[in-house]
């Protein structure tokens, strides 16, 4: 890709939040698909406690097919209606992940996702 294009695609705006799970043991997600993970993650607003679900999962293998590299869970920025589905007064999202024997539960710190323009969220 050269500079130009780049940098354009770098200022159009972000539709989604996406969070990638990865480590050296993925077998948990190894016998399950995309739509089980769709329906088995959220991610909740801690004050409302209204839950977002993710608009498609993203699984990762490697060259050979045989194992998973990573799964990327991609949430929307906004409801259907416009209204964003993480409020800007928001300062602890969780994100809740449940698949075979295995319970991802993270919270993050909307507070320190900042970048030189305020917060990245």
């Amino acid at each position: 890709m050269k500079q130009d294009a780049a940098e354009q695609q770098l200022a159009q705006p972000v539709e989604s939040y996406d969070i990638v799970v990865a480590g050296p043991d993925m077998k948990p997600f190894q016998s399950v698909d995309e739509k089980i993970l769709q329906n088995g993650a959220f991610l909740m607003d801690r004050k409302t406690k209204q839950k977002v679900a993710p608009t498609s999962v993203k699984i990762q293998s490697s060259a050979d097919g045989k194992t998973i590299q990573s799964v990327a869970f991609i949430f929307p920025k906004k409801s259907d209606s416009g209204i964003s589905t993480i409020g800007a007064d928001q300062k602890t999202v969780d994100f809740l992940c449940v698949v075979t024997n295995v319970k991802i539960d993270v919270s993050f710190d909307t507070t320190k996702m900042v970048d030189t323009l305020g917060r990245d969220l």
